[in-house]
């Protein structure tokens, strides 16, 4: 029989940046980095463009459907 002993709370220092999480899920292979730099680039989320409240109709007419079956 062979058993490993690892600690049982294993505390994960949280990293000092957004950009020093990704390199070190990189390092241990969980996503790949972008080859070359993003330069001027910048992401900006702009929602799916429905109006406020549509995704509560969208889940409220789920529910009700599910409900009925």
């Amino acid at each position: 029989m062979i058993a490993e002993l690892r600690p049982t709370n294993r505390r994960i220092a949280e990293p000092a940046s957004f950009a020093a999480a990704l390199d070190a899920l990189a390092d241990r292979g969980e996503i790949a980095r972008a080859r070359t730099a993003k330069g001027s680039w910048q992401w900006k989320p702009k929602g799916l463009g429905l109006s406020a409240g549509t995704a509560r109709q969208i889940i409220d007419a789920l529910r009700a459907d599910h409900d009925e079956r």
